[in-house]
């Protein structure tokens, strides 16, 4: 997929959701340029860019489709990024993840041009706006869309919880992290949290569906595939 279609695509959405229009620079992109670092598994049917930068321990699941400049990174040599079935990931989306331990990714998630995806836990059926955040002290489920520009992280009134000393379930977990419900809409200046009635779920997933298709014709006529070895 060209930068061209990346920008038609952030448009129709924009005119769906009656956001403002969002402008992209289209990129060029250098075939040989970035590579594979680390160890790097991926499923069937998917369709990576090799100007898709991917470092570390990293699995990718099946049918998920990832444009150029994207960046995956794991830095912990003892941690995993495991990105489950038909993901999107668009231009300059970085995914990082510095912990131990896996961050786990589910299905059908959508990440747009220039979404910071640092939460190691993340649910399935998800759309991350362009420029959006999402910090590693939170846990996102499922349904959730974090708007353009956006930032998902605990409200200022959290307390992550604690044991007592000498408590006999043991220690607080290393890193607790604020849950969102499923169904959670992250909208405006302020990211104001507010919940869906999830109307329209099925729609949305077969423009999703249609939104795939697409970018599997256009995305190899237009770019050099990574060869995963």
């Amino acid at each position: 997929m060209s930068s061209q279609v990346g920008e038609q695509a952030v448009e129709r959405r924009n005119s769906v959701s009656g956001a403002r229009p969002t402008s992209i620079r289209p990129t060029t992109t250098t075939a040989s340029s970035i590579d594979s670092i680390g160890k790097l598994t991926v499923g069937s049917r998917c369709i990576i860019a090799d100007a898709a930068d991917i470092r570390g321990n990293v699995h990718i699941g099946d049918g998920t489709i990832i444009h150029p400049t994207a960046f995956i990174q794991c830095v912990n040599e003892n941690g995993k990024i495991v990105i489950g079935k038909d993901c999107i990931i668009e231009e300059r989306v970085h995914i990082f993840h510095q912990g131990e331990g896996e961050m786990k990714i589910g299905d059908k998630n959508l990440f747009e041009v220039g979404a910071r995806i640092e939460s190691s836990t993340i649910g399935s059926h998800n759309t991350f706006e362009c420029r959006s955040r999402v910090t590693d002290s939170v846990i996102i489920q499922d349904f959730t869309t974090v708007g353009a520009g956006c930032i998902a992280q605990p409200p200022p009134d959290w307390i992550p919880a604690t044991v007592d000393q000498g408590d006999e379930q043991g220690p607080p977990p290393k890193h607790p992290a604020y849950t969102f419900p499923s169904q959670t809409v992250i909208y405006g200046d302020q990211s104001t949290a507010r919940i869906w009635s999830g109307n329209g779920v099925r729609q949305a997933d077969a423009l999703y569906a249609k939104h795939q298709e697409h970018l599997r014709r256009s995305i190899p006529k237009e770019f050099k595939l990574k060869i995963i070895r």
